[in-house]
């Protein structure tokens, strides 16, 4: 994808007037991008479950799970470092949106310098082409000089490939949704079968409690990945919202969509972190 190019600015930042809206989508929005634990142990669940599955018990209950475990696992393997990187741009991006958005802020060499070293660790290992690169690109050019220019050309020019990284985010949630489900039931089945191959009446006491407690395990990470997904879908809504109005940045459609979105994101954010 080609760099970005930007006009010289002809009206101030100042002339799209009121941007608390914008300011607080995208600073919601980099929060959610950046706290995404669904995607960093997504390869790393299906380990131990294959391990189960290879057992002989559980080969006996089903012979085939362990070569559909090693699917998902490949397609873990596949997308999981991709989708980390791709949520780290996206922050960084929606970060980076929120401060130029910030007409109060006179001095931006501190935050600027913060977002360079940001863009220095997620560039490490690029390949070199689509759409992360792209807004990688785009970010190397330094903030002082984007105070310049008009916010209205980084929205415009970035929405296609923040559509692309949004769309790729929440389907990769969607996956990792059903892996959870997949790994969980494989323990689940794993505890099951134990407890009926042991006549320890304690350790059958054990293996039901480690059930219950997958079963609340992932009804958990479920929920994790459906609000990241949601959210996900919900920052490429509603930037596309603002390439659209683009020229209205501070106008009423532009406030009246993104602050009904700007709860569903900081509610998910809240799920995501929750320990």
């Amino acid at each position: 994808m080609k760099a970005f190019h930007y006009a010289v600015l002809i009206v101030g930042l100042a002339g799209c007037g009121d941007l608390a809206t914008v300011r607080e989508f995208a600073r919601s929005g980099s929060e959610v991008a950046a706290s995404q634990p669904i995607f960093a142990d997504w390869e790393g669940g299906y380990t131990r479950a294959r391990q189960l599955a290879a057992s002989a018990e559980m080969k006996a209950a089903d012979p085939v799970r362990e070569a559909r475990l090693k699917a998902g696992a490949d397609i873990a393997a596949e997308n999981g470092p991709f989708a980390l990187r791709a949520a780290q741009t996206l922050s960084i991006y929606l970060r980076t949106l929120a401060l130029l958005a910030d007409d109060k802020l006179p001095d931006v060499s501190q935050e600027a310098g913060d977002i360079q070293k940001s863009l220095a660790a997620v560039k490490v290992g690029a390949s070199g082409s689509g759409a992360v690169n792209a807004i990688l690109t785009a970010l190397e050019v330094p903030l002082d000089l984007w105070r310049q220019r008009t916010i209205r050309d980084l929205i415009v020019n970035s929405d296609p490939h923040v559509q692309v990284i949004t769309a790729f985010l929440a389907t990769a949630a969607i996956t990792v949704r059903s892996a959870k489900a997949q790994v969980g039931q494989t323990f689940i089945e794993y505890y099951d079968v134990s407890a009926i191959n042991t006549r320890d009446s304690g350790v059958r006491a054990v293996l039901r409690r480690a059930h219950w407690e997958e079963e609340a395990r992932i009804q958990e990470q479920q929920q994790k990945a459906q609000k990241a997904a949601e959210a996900f879908e919900a920052i490429g809504r509603d930037h596309a919202v603002l390439a659209r109005n683009a020229q209205s940045l501070s106008g009423e459609v532009v406030k009246t969509v993104l602050a009904n979105d700007i709860p569903l994101l900081q509610g998910a954010l809240k799920v995501l972190t929750a320990r």
